[in-house]
């Protein structure tokens, strides 16, 4: 799978609501996923801080951006937490899943 492929299927995976943008609850929920624990004031405030277009949602664009400006030790383990929510997501679901 080309990397654009795998930041689609996670961005879809954390967007809840299949708006196409990911708001501060959406934020929570993730972060809780992976072992940690935002407030919904600390969610909101990351959204504005990542938000490119002032809207206070995170594009697919600026989640990319967010990963791709991080060091590869964070790259690394975005990518552990990442993987750990979309194979969280997917059990007890009927889901084939492609290389």
């Amino acid at each position: 799978m080309e990397k654009l492929q795998q930041y689609t299927h996670v961005f879809r995976q954390l967007d809840k609501n299949g708006d196409g943008k990911l708001s501060a609850p959406e934020l929570q929920i993730c972060i809780g996923k992976v072992g940690g624990e935002l407030t919904l004031e600390e969610a909101e405030i990351a959204a504005a801080m990542m938000d490119s277009d002032g809207d206070g949602l995170l594009s697919m664009e600026d989640l990319i951006k967010v990963v791709e400006d991080a060091n590869e030790e964070e790259k690394a383990n975005d990518l552990k937490m990442a993987f750990k929510i979309t194979v969280d997501d997917c059990k007890g679901d009927d889901v084939v899943m492609k290389n």
